[in-house]
């Protein structure tokens, strides 16, 4: 039976593997085996289904995300659960984020982060600071994730011998424990809410 939902996870499958240029109402009717007239009865059109791909992505993340804990736990959690769910997708969450970046389903992982800084009391523009530190860390992670599903092996050993010297470890590294790598040395780094721009206050 034809759902919304099995329709989105169709969507989904399309983005990730051939890019938002891949996905038509006719292309996902055939995989599903319907007509592309069952999908337009759940979407107006392409662009009503891609917006609704990225919102069930987007409000997923913010779902999961913990809810406890100071802000530091709170904005960490919410980070993970972005990179944890978009690496399941990474080709799909980097074209998501980027080209909907100013727009509501995007814009509701902004908001879930200013609310934390702000409830923290973040004064408004150190709370935006904030907010851009942490989702460059993250995009940043996303797009190196997917530029790295090339065939780094093929370049010449005797050219980027440092490169295939920790090749066999950057391979093997889980892409999550990467990224909260990263993300706690930023956080570590971002003064408390009443101390000010000096992170050594």
């Amino acid at each position: 039976m034809l759902t919304r939902h099995k329709i989105l996870e169709a969507g989904l499958e399309v983005l990730e593997k051939d890019g938002a240029h891949g996905i038509s109402m006719r292309k996902l009717a055939k995989r599903l085996d319907v007509t592309a007239t069952a999908i337009y009865h759940y979407f107006d059109g392409r662009e009503s289904l891609l917006e609704a791909i990225v919102d069930e992505v987007c409000s997923k993340i913010v779902s999961q995300a913990p809810r406890e804990g100071g802000w530091r736990e709170q904005l960490r959690g919410l980070m993970i659960s972005m990179v944890s769910q978009s690496l399941e997708h990474p080709r799909a969450s980097v074209w998501s984020i980027t080209t909907y970046a100013r727009r509501a389903p995007v814009m509701s992982l902004q908001e879930a982060i200013f609310g934390i800084l702000l409830e923290a009391g973040f004064p408004p523009d150190r709370a935006d600071h904030v907010k851009g530190a942490v989702l460059r860390v993250c995009v940043g992670h996303l797009v190196l994730h997917e530029a790295a599903a090339r065939d780094w092996a093929e370049l010449p050993a005797d050219k980027y011998p440092h490169f295939h010297a920790v090749e066999a470890a950057r391979l093997q590294a889980d892409q999550v424990e990467h990224f909260k790598f990263a993300l706690d040395a930023v956080l570590a780094g971002l003064p408390e809410p009443d101390q000010g721009d000096d992170p050594t206050a």
